[in-house]
Protein backbone atom coordinates (compact mmCIF):
# COMPACT_ATOMS: atom_id res chain seq x y z
CA UNK A 1 0.00 0.00 0.00
CA UNK A 2 1.26 3.50 -0.82
CA UNK A 3 1.61 6.30 1.73
CA UNK A 4 -1.51 8.13 0.50
CA UNK A 5 -3.59 4.97 0.74
CA UNK A 6 -2.42 4.25 4.30
CA UNK A 7 -3.25 7.69 5.65
CA UNK A 8 -6.41 8.13 3.63
CA UNK A 9 -5.34 11.55 2.36
CA UNK A 10 -6.02 10.72 -1.26
CA UNK A 11 -9.68 9.85 -0.78
CA UNK A 12 -10.18 12.75 1.68
CA UNK A 13 -8.86 15.29 -0.79
CA UNK A 14 -11.10 14.00 -3.57
CA UNK A 15 -14.23 13.94 -1.43
CA UNK A 16 -13.62 17.29 0.27
CA UNK A 17 -13.14 19.36 -2.87
CA UNK A 18 -16.12 21.14 -4.34
CA UNK A 19 -16.04 21.62 -8.06
CA UNK A 20 -18.15 23.88 -10.15
CA UNK A 21 -19.79 22.24 -13.13
CA UNK A 22 -17.87 22.74 -16.34
CA UNK A 23 -19.39 25.06 -18.90
CA UNK A 24 -19.66 23.63 -22.36
CA UNK A 25 -17.95 25.81 -24.93
CA UNK A 26 -19.97 26.05 -28.13
CA UNK A 27 -18.33 24.34 -31.07
CA UNK A 28 -16.87 26.76 -33.59
CA UNK A 29 -17.50 26.33 -37.29
CA UNK A 30 -15.08 27.81 -39.80
CA UNK A 31 -15.51 28.18 -43.54
CA UNK A 32 -13.18 26.33 -45.87
CA UNK A 33 -11.80 29.69 -47.05
CA UNK A 34 -10.98 30.72 -43.48
CA UNK A 35 -9.20 27.41 -42.83
CA UNK A 36 -7.20 27.68 -46.07
CA UNK A 37 -6.17 31.26 -45.28
CA UNK A 38 -5.09 30.36 -41.74
CA UNK A 39 -3.07 27.38 -42.98
CA UNK A 40 -1.53 29.49 -45.74
CA UNK A 41 -0.36 32.08 -43.20
CA UNK A 42 1.68 29.34 -41.49
CA UNK A 43 2.73 27.20 -44.46
CA UNK A 44 3.38 29.93 -47.04
CA UNK A 45 3.48 33.12 -44.98
CA UNK A 46 6.08 32.06 -42.46
CA UNK A 47 4.00 32.88 -39.41
CA UNK A 48 3.99 30.63 -36.37
CA UNK A 49 0.99 28.67 -35.14
CA UNK A 50 0.94 30.93 -32.06
CA UNK A 51 0.82 34.08 -34.21
CA UNK A 52 -2.00 32.79 -36.38
CA UNK A 53 -3.70 31.40 -33.28
CA UNK A 54 -4.38 34.97 -32.24
CA UNK A 55 -7.23 34.88 -34.76
CA UNK A 56 -9.16 33.13 -31.97
CA UNK A 57 -8.35 29.66 -33.31
CA UNK A 58 -7.25 26.94 -30.94
CA UNK A 59 -3.59 26.08 -31.52
CA UNK A 60 -4.51 22.40 -31.73
CA UNK A 61 -7.26 23.09 -34.27
CA UNK A 62 -4.82 25.02 -36.45
CA UNK A 63 -2.24 22.25 -36.15
CA UNK A 64 -4.89 19.73 -37.24
CA UNK A 65 -5.71 21.84 -40.30
CA UNK A 66 -2.00 22.11 -41.20
CA UNK A 67 -1.52 18.36 -40.77
CA UNK A 68 -4.51 17.68 -43.03
CA UNK A 69 -3.23 20.20 -45.60
CA UNK A 70 0.22 18.60 -45.67
CA UNK A 71 -1.17 15.08 -45.98
CA UNK A 72 -3.44 16.24 -48.81
CA UNK A 73 -0.51 17.89 -50.58
CA UNK A 74 1.55 14.73 -50.13
CA UNK A 75 -1.28 12.61 -51.54
CA UNK A 76 -1.52 14.92 -54.58
CA UNK A 77 2.23 14.61 -55.15
CA UNK A 78 2.07 10.81 -54.89
CA UNK A 79 -0.83 10.68 -57.37
CA UNK A 80 1.07 12.94 -59.76
CA UNK A 81 4.15 10.69 -59.57
CA UNK A 82 2.09 7.53 -60.06
CA UNK A 83 0.25 9.12 -62.97
CA UNK A 84 3.49 10.11 -64.71
CA UNK A 85 4.88 6.59 -64.22
CA UNK A 86 1.73 5.09 -65.74
CA UNK A 87 2.12 7.40 -68.75
CA UNK A 88 5.76 6.32 -69.14
CA UNK A 89 4.96 2.61 -68.98
CA UNK A 90 1.84 2.89 -71.18
CA UNK A 91 2.64 5.57 -73.78
CA UNK A 92 -0.52 4.86 -75.77
CA UNK A 93 -2.78 6.15 -72.95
Amino acid sequence: MGQAEKSGHQSDSLQGSRRRPLKRIPRQFYTLEFKEEAVSLVVDGGLTVAEVGRLSISHQTLRNWIKKHRSTELAKEILKNVSSKVKLTHPGN
